[in-house]
């Protein structure tokens, strides 16, 4: 659960969280960003991907089960990252593998 890591402070040098923190609602948004920044050592590293867009929905799945998602602009991710801690490297709005539109964000941990 990226909200409660069960690891001690700044013991990693970094995260890769790709296409997970869509399906929080923004305030576990921030609890799981919190978490990143408290695991990640100084100068750490993390990448994170969610859909670029606005709003929230729930979809179907072709295994039955709905799944919430929640879709970001650029700026509201970063903006997020950086309260927590993070200076960002890079951000960039690029189609995915998945298809649609990701943001897709370098930071580092301050």
């Amino acid at each position: 659960d990226v909200r409660r890591l069960p690891f001690g402070d700044a013991v990693f040098d970094g995260v890769w969280c790709c296409a997970v923190l869509l399906h929080l609602d923004p305030a576990d948004l921030r609890l799981a960003l919190g978490q990143f920044s408290r695991v990640i050592r100084r100068r750490g590293r993390l990448f994170v991907s969610v859909r670029h867009g606005e709003g929230e929905e729930l979809r179907d799945s072709s295994c039955g089960v709905a799944r919430w998602f929640r879709f970001y602009k650029e700026g509201e991710i970063a903006e997020a990252l950086t309260s927590e801690g993070f200076t960002i490297d890079t951000a960039e709005t690029a189609p995915g593998i998945a298809g649609g539109l990701w943001v897709n964000v370098h930071a580092v941990r301050t």
